[in-house]
């Protein structure tokens, strides 16, 4: 049963695990990229791209038990570094491991506190009560055009020695001068000037492009391994713009008593305030920024309720969804956002210096058995991946 008001737990880049402390990281370890760490028990091969058959390479590795389950139990995320798979569903893979915890006891588990830094950023402005200009020519930067066109300084001021009839200012004209340049030297000599050379780079081809695979063994692939460490999201509802523009039409609501009783008894009346839509119009993509610029630096986002999904470009039929397992439901467990891209960096060798570019996708969806099936003796279950892709 989905509780009213789930907690979202964002997950953040934390230090660089080096060679000397790899040995340390369990399954119960929360991080990105190295080699997945199985069970001590579980002898599991690293899956293949059902696309190319490349082998796949861990992108992060994520402890996620259950509430009285007496399981651990940890998420398995891979993905295909070959670029003509990119943003497909078929080239990324989830598995789901399990264990039995020998020291799990039932028992109501002692609460915890986490504390959450709460100095978050906002782009409102609690004491603005500036509504904007009627105009509908300002440009983009938000600089009001002033509609006054043709300027010319007037001649007047040169030609008359009465300072009385000296015009001040600019005047418009409807035959503004042409600038022009005078080029010393007599009729018969040779300007030369050099013609523009338009740009022989196709910048689209540049933001398509990608980095090839290495041609070395996948086996030896990976990501530069990180920790990643996880807190509470905390939203900053107050300064929210909805509750921005309530307070405004309450303050004019009150300075002008006569536009609130005609709009009140009006032909108008009933039609309410009609909320503005995004430049770009996609008020999904809106949404998505809006929610993740609350928490800057956040590269996952964990939750276990279909509810607090995030979706970047398009809503999935999430009802629809079935474990390929058992049939039961699926449920939304956690996703994976491009701000992750910068840190993923491949490695040819556990010593080498990590390279960018291999990798490339919007956001990747999580979803799991909502009854988490599992029956003793199994080794993995697959769950399902959902790929939404950057639209440029």
């Amino acid at each position: 049963m989905a509780s009213k008001n789930p907690t979202v737990y964002l997950g953040y880049i934390d230090e660089l695990i080096r060679e000397s402390s790899s040995n340390s990281i369990e399954l119960t370890s929360n991080k990105i990229g190295g080699k997945p760490v199985w069970a001590s028990d579980i002898n599991n091969s690293t899956p293949s791209c059902k696309i190319c058959g490349l082998k796949l390479i861990l992108v992060v590795q994520l402890y996620a038990p259950l509430e009285n389950s007496r399981y651990h139990r940890c998420l398995f995320v891979f993905a295909c570094i070959n670029s003509s798979c990119w943003n497909q569903n078929k080239s990324w893979v989830c598995i789901r491991c399990q264990v039995i915890d020998p020291t799990y006891t039932v028992s109501n588990p002692t609460e915890t506190k986490t504390v959450v830094n709460k100095n978050l950023s906002s782009e409102w402005c609690g004491d603005a009560n500036d509504w904007g200009s009627d105009s509908e020519g300002d440009d983009e930067n938000g600089n009001v055009e002033t509609g006054i066109t043709n300027l010319s300084v007037s001649e007047d001021c040169s030609q008359d020695n009465n300072a009385s009839s000296i015009v001040v200012g600019a005047t418009g004209s409807v035959t503004t001068p042409v600038a022009s340049a005078e080029i010393e030297g007599g009729e018969g000599d040779v300007v030369e000037m050099e013609s523009p050379v338009s740009s022989q780079v196709n910048v689209m081809s540049l933001l398509h492009s990608s980095v090839p695979v290495p041609q070395v063994s996948s086996q030896t692939f990976q990501f530069v391994p990180y920790y990643l460490n996880f807190e509470p999201e905390v939203l900053d509802t107050s300064s929210s713009p909805d509750s921005h523009v309530a307070s405004l039409l309450h303050s004019y609501s009150k300075s002008h008593p006569v536009d609130n009783a005609i709009s009140s008894g009006g032909p108008c009346e009933g039609e309410g305030y009609e909320k503005s839509v995004p430049g770009h119009g996609d008020k999904m993509f809106h949404r998505f920024v809006s929610r993740v610029r609350q928490n800057p630096g956040h590269v996952i986002r964990y939750c276990r309720e279909n509810s607090e999904v995030l979706w970047m470009s398009r809503s999935e039929p999430v009802s629809d969804f079935r474990c390929r397992n058992c049939r039961a439901p699926l449920q939304f467990e956690c996703q994976l956002l491009s701000t992750l891209i910068p840190c993923i960096l491949l490695q040819l060798s556990p010593n080498g210096s990590g390279e960018e570019g291999h990798l490339e996708f919007g956001c990747v969806y999580v979803f799991t058995c909502s009854e988490n099936c599992w029956s003793d003796g199994e080794v993995w279950r697959e769950e399902t991946v959902i790929v939404q892709a950057e639209e440029y």
